[in-house]
């Protein structure tokens, strides 16, 4: 008996009648979609980077070094360095830490079959999001505080209040697993203001400790999520 076949879900586009299943198929669509998508292709390959590519941009062709994975947390699984490498191509973005640019063939192509008939918008590119790191302290488990640290660009500076007097604009901070509250940034204590009964409960949800790393990620200009960090980070934030 043949090994049996397994298929993507039905997306009916040109060629393809089903998504990709594996990188194999996102390097077959890719391949497909490239002109369209505003790249040239020079060179695929066996080695990391899987490909070497040309992107227009104003001024001509900007070389860019692509790998391409089924779902984007595989360029952390497969343990290849991010430093190496300019955008991953993939079919499902599932990495909202990734630190490299990301373009999901899935929502490319959903997004551009819904609103543009008879062709394909230029591609939305994930950049990386911005993150912080914050350690847990003792006083904050207790108190119900995080120290933010520097207060520079990746703050807003009209959501920084005074000692007592509040900002001009509320952030939004979504505290994972516990739910979003509208505050702003205590300007003597640079902690969020008035969070402390939320901050209490994010930390006993999450059972974390003194020592324990917490991140902070800009979503939007206002908005941010809080969440523990991964224990491979751990280390990342000084004492």
């Amino acid at each position: 008996m043949g090994k049996r076949s397994v298929v993507g879900d039905l997306i009916n586009f040109r060629g393809f009648v089903y998504g990709p299943v594996n990188e194999m198929g996102v390097v077959a669509l890719f391949a497909m979609l490239s002109e369209e998508l505003g790249f040239i292709i020079e060179e695929v390959r066996s080695e990391f980077p899987d490909c070497i590519a040309r992107r227009k941009v104003t001024r001509g062709w900007e070389r860019v070094t692509i790998e391409f994975e089924y779902k984007s947390s595989s360029f952390r699984r497969h343990g290849h360095d991010s430093s190496s490498c300019d955008l991953i191509v993939c079919w499902e973005h599932d990495w909202d830490a990734c630190p490299v640019p990301v373009l999901a063939l899935k929502a490319h192509l959903t997004d551009s079959q819904a609103n543009v008939p008879g062709g394909l918008r230029r591609p939305h590119v994930n950049e990386p999001l911005e993150i912080r790191t914050a350690r847990v302290t003792a006083g904050g488990i207790r108190n119900g505080y995080i120290r933010l640290g520097l207060i520079d660009s990746f703050w807003p500076q009209e959501c920084l209040g005074g000692n007592v007097k509040p900002a001009a604009k509320h952030l939004i901070v979504d505290f994972e697993g516990i739910g979003r509250i509208t505050t702003d940034i205590s300007g003597r204590h640079k902690t969020f203001r008035s969070a402390h009964a939320h901050v209490k409960e994010f930390m006993r949800a999450h059972k974390l400790r003194a020592g324990d790393i917490v991140e902070i990620v800009r979503i939007a200009k206002h908005e941010y999520k809080v969440r523990p960090a991964e224990a491979a980070r751990k280390s990342d934030c000084p004492r």
